[in-house]
């Protein structure tokens, strides 16, 4: 069971060892159950790409976070470490020709690196939330439009 928003005060140290710790893909039935007819979206795989949770009155890609990048690299570079353990050919990540380990991969990155700037800013959000899916096993990996998580 998740935690509730309120309930999520985690440190910096706690935040870094949950993404060693993670359970990835522990508890996820795998890619192949995901029904393509459902009207959700893919969560972010790529940096690139546009926080899909971002408020305009509180944007954390606006908010002065250069005080804590390295903290923010740092998650990253633990959820990098802790996420090689999956192997390719693990069948949850298999759907037929079709591998999706680098989309796994790619969105738990993500995540991680919003995740952390809401703990820097001390206002946990979407992706703390979101975070702690994949800290469970699962893979969250989409979205619904009215905000929900849906999760393998």
């Amino acid at each position: 069971m998740l935690a509730t928003l309120t309930d999520i005060n985690m440190t910096k140290g706690e935040f870094i060892q949950k993404n060693v710790d993670a359970r990835w893909l522990s508890n996820c039935q795998g890619v192949c159950n995901i029904d393509p007819d459902n009207d959700w979206e893919w969560l972010p795989s790529s940096r690139d790409q546009d926080n899909p949770f971002a408020l305009p009155s509180r944007s954390i890609e606006k908010i002065d976070i250069l005080r804590d990048k390295e903290f923010e690299r740092e998650a990253i570079r633990t959820a990098m470490e802790s996420i090689r353990s999956i192997q390719a050919t693990d069948k949850k990540l298999n759907d037929g020709p079709h591998n999706f380990k680098e989309t796994f991969k790619g969105a738990a990155i993500y995540c991680v690196r919003f995740a952390a700037k809401e703990i820097v800013q001390g206002k946990p959000g979407k992706w703390v939330e979101i975070f702690q899916q994949y800290e469970q096993g699962m893979w969250p990996c989409g979205f619904y439009k009215n905000g929900d998580i849906f999760a393998l």
